[in-house]
């Protein structure tokens, strides 16, 4: 697994460099995703499993399957309202499989809101 001090060979950066370059936006939608199913995985102690992109699930935790949902009223891009949370957990296509029939394929749902709604006041690493 990469540490912050994993070199770029050819540039004078390390991996922390590209990561705070590409991902440091918590309130963009997928990043905030990524950052609510790290909360979970942290709280329930399972962090250290690597996640997986296209995993079936975001989090596994004692043989259950966790979905973790993120949604927010502020959003990282001018807006002219707040968002309408929304927490979508109808039944899909398994990813990779074909056919006609759709399934929920967690055992759990968590639902992350980031609840603030003054965007100069949104802050995606206070938990309280």
């Amino acid at each position: 697994m990469l540490d912050e001090n994993t070199p770029i060979n050819g540039l004078s950066k390390t991996i922390v460099d590209f990561w705070k370059w590409a991902y440091s936006d918590l309130l963009m939608n997928n990043h905030r995703g990524v950052f609510a199913e790290f909360i979970v995985a942290s709280s329930l102690g399972v962090e250290e499993t690597q996640r997986i992109e296209w995993d079936v699930a975001d989090v596994s935790f004692k043989g259950h399957s966790i979905e973790v949902k993120s949604s927010a009223f502020v959003q990282s891009w001018d807006q002219n309202k707040l968002t309408t949370p929304d927490f979508d957990i109808s039944k899909k296509h398994v990813f990779g499989e074909y056919g006609h029939s759709k399934k929920r394929n967690s055992d759990i749902y968590v639902f992350c809101l980031l609840k603030e709604k003054v965007y100069h006041k949104v802050d995606p690493l206070n938990l309280e």
